[in-house]
């Protein structure tokens, strides 16, 4: 995080246009290692993991699900089954269990 901000200051006295300076050009090369290392140790967590569970039980599969963007709780998806219902719980109709 202090990486970025620290890039983004140096950004700010770069004109558009203007080519990237040495020293931010060595704060974005800075970060792109961060994130590199960070990806061979989940890569290597993972492997080491799915390695045990394969001894243990056999076969492991490994799915690459997407991740959505994270939603507040409560919240549900456009255009699902449960945000059908959310007017008639926000007051905004009548549920039949408040109907007499």
């Amino acid at each position: 995080m202090a990486l970025q901000q620290k890039a983004a200051h140096q950004e700010s006295f770069r004109s558009r246009g203007e080519p990237m300076s040495s020293r931010l050009r060595g704060t974005y090369d800075q970060i792109r290692r961060l994130r590199a290392r960070a990806k061979r140790r989940h890569l290597d967590w993972q492997h080491k993991t799915t390695t045990e569970l394969a001894d243990t039980f056999g076969v492991v599969v490994v799915e690459a699900l997407p991740v959505a963007k994270h939603d507040p709780p409560g919240e549900t998806l456009p255009g699902s089954e449960a945000s059908r219902s959310v007017p008639a719980q926000r007051g905004g109709g009548e549920s039949p269990a408040s109907t007499e």
